[in-house]
């Protein structure tokens, strides 16, 4: 609640990138003053036939590429939205949801998406 009201989730309408490039992501923590600030980009994804919570899932295959730019990237991560926790969320600075995390967000949450 308190990421919320302090204005620091917000929502990323993804767009996949054709190669890897740190370039354009770093442009765009730094024009939304995001630099030097622990950031959590989240996607959205399932666990497809995993029957233990303990089973993590990897990057869908939408985020590679976005994942290869992040990396390079000192206090930035992704995270797919079934693998995150309440530490996940309290240890980020700023948190960006993909857009097409949101409804899965809404489900998780007990509403509808």
């Amino acid at each position: 609640m308190e990421k919320i009201q302090g204005n620091q989730i917000h929502v990323l309408q993804f767009e996949p990138l054709s190669e890897p490039k740190t370039k354009v992501v770093a442009d765009f923590l730094k024009t939304r003053a995001f630099n030097g600030k622990r950031v959590l980009f989240i996607g959205d994804g399932l666990i497809e036939g995993k029957k233990n919570p303990q089973d993590v899932a990897a990057p869908a295959s939408k985020f590679d590429v976005f994942v290869k730019s992040l990396r390079n990237i000192p206090k930035s991560g992704f995270m797919l939205m079934p693998n995150i926790s309440g530490y996940d969320v309290l240890v980020s600075h700023e948190i960006v949801l993909m857009e097409s995390a949101v409804d899965q967000l809404k489900v998780l949450l007990g509403g509808q998406a």
